[in-house]
């Protein structure tokens, strides 16, 4: 904290007078002298998976709270949980607390939190409205996500949902697959049209009397998806996509692919 300026600034130790902001292949030496960005009020961002960022000289008696934003995650990223003081639980696993860190720096101690992420499945799809510049307003629109197999579409259970037309992007998050014995490739996200629909806050529609797949130009048929995981991209006079796929190796770790399609 500098108290002259009444924000947190940061500091300057000799050799990192100019630190690195390009984390794509830092060098061990990037990685000693790496710079963040902060807020006002302290609060940082854009901090690379595995990066360790410290804070020194704060005062004794300063209250922290230790939180990562859900809507600053990447796509397909989720939030485990934090580690406080390399915390373990009585079988010797890290202790992990779901609710972000809120503390005080005591005297004598240095306090560590660890944040803890998890590689899922992020599905996002991003609507366009080509008059959107002179419209005030429109009624909202909805999507569901599907999977296709064996030239069979079904809806997935609880992942329909309301866009507003000030909104623009819709994002789906699932940790594993919702449907058993499917692959990432077998989901599809379609535009629907939804008979009394009942939403909710979050704009996830919980009950409706029907629902039909959206063709363009208002027209009921059996629909084709605005987004599906080979990323192709339909029926694109209407919306914008990009979408991003995680796959497993054969290691069975999480791998990114990124694909990006543009509908005119």
């Amino acid at each position: 904290m500098d108290a002259s300026q009444g924000k947190f600034a940061r500091l300057i130790v000799e050799g990192t007078e100019s630190g690195t902001t390009d984390f794509d292949t830092p060098s061990a030496a990037d990685k000693e002298r790496a710079t963040f960005a902060t807020s006002l009020n302290g609060a940082i961002a854009s901090i690379p998976n595995g990066f360790t960022m410290e804070m020194l000289a704060v005062l004794v008696g300063t209250q922290y709270k230790v939180e990562e934003l859900a809507s600053e995650l990447p796509d397909g990223y989720g939030i485990q949980g934090y580690v406080l003081d390399n915390a373990v639980t009585p079988e010797g696993r890290p202790d992990v607390k779901s609710d972000p860190i809120v503390d005080t720096v005591d005297e004598g101690e240095d306090p560590h939190v660890e944040v803890r992420n998890l590689k899922g499945f992020g599905l996002r799809v991003n609507k366009t409205w080509m008059d959107q510049d002179y419209m005030a307003d429109r009624e909202p629109t909805y999507f569901a996500v599907y999977t296709e197999r064996d030239n069979r579409l079904e809806l997935v259970e609880g992942s329909v949902r309301q866009l507003a037309f000030d909104e623009g992007t819709l994002y789906w998050y699932y940790q594993t697959l919702p449907v058993a014995g499917t692959m990432f490739e077998d989901y599809a996200i379609y535009e629907v049209s939804v008979v009394n629909p009942v939403v909710d806050e979050d704009g996830n529609v919980t009950s409706y009397s029907s629902i039909n797949h959206v063709v363009d130009f208002g027209q009921q048929e059996t629909g084709a998806p605005f987004f599906s995981a080979c990323g192709t991209c339909l029926h694109g006079a209407v919306a914008q996509f990009v979408c991003v796929f995680f796959r497993t190796s054969l290691l069975m770790h999480l791998q990114v692919l990124s694909y990006v399609a543009f509908c005119r």
